[in-house]
């Protein structure tokens, strides 16, 4: 159990896992084999609610996470520090946005090799990401 007013909640391939996004602007795993906490652990860095979170098919420490700030983060559990990249939200015009300037965004998944996330604007952002990295691939408008 939690206080906290969950937005979004995913399962990576590990099942002993669980991943939520709240309106504290926190990503938190939780160990669903411990009972004796509720969260093992809490990630800061979005500056708005997390609106959305997606784990990795395969690679269980590994998910993204969608917020209110306009920016996709995508963590590793064993890196606690910090998301090891943070995706902003393009603008209309192509351009980048300022963090928490944009839209918002409301929904992200990923297959694995391409991370996608949809907002405000009626339009889904793609990015490529793989081990060398984050590349943006396409902006599609509905």
């Amino acid at each position: 159990t939690s206080d906290k007013h969950l937005l979004s909640l995913a399962q990576p391939s590990s099942r002993n896992l669980l991943i939520t996004g709240s309106t504290d602007r926190f990503v938190s795993v939780w160990d669903l084999r411990d009972t004796s906490q509720n969260i093992s652990l809490s990630l800061p860095g979005h500056l708005a609610p997390v609106s959305s979170v997606a784990a990795h098919p395969t690679a269980p420490l590994m998910f993204a996470s969608g917020s209110y700030d306009s920016t996709v983060r995508v963590w590793d559990a064993r890196s606690t520090k910090q998301a090891l990249f943070v995706l902003p939200l393009p603008g209309k015009d192509g351009e980048e946005v300022e963090s928490g300037k944009g839209e918002k965004v409301r929904a992200v998944d990923w297959d694995g090799r391409r991370l996608v996330a949809g907002g405000e604007g009626a339009r889904v952002v793609c990015w490529r990401v793989d081990e060398r990295g984050v590349k943006k691939d396409e902006v599609v408008e509905a």
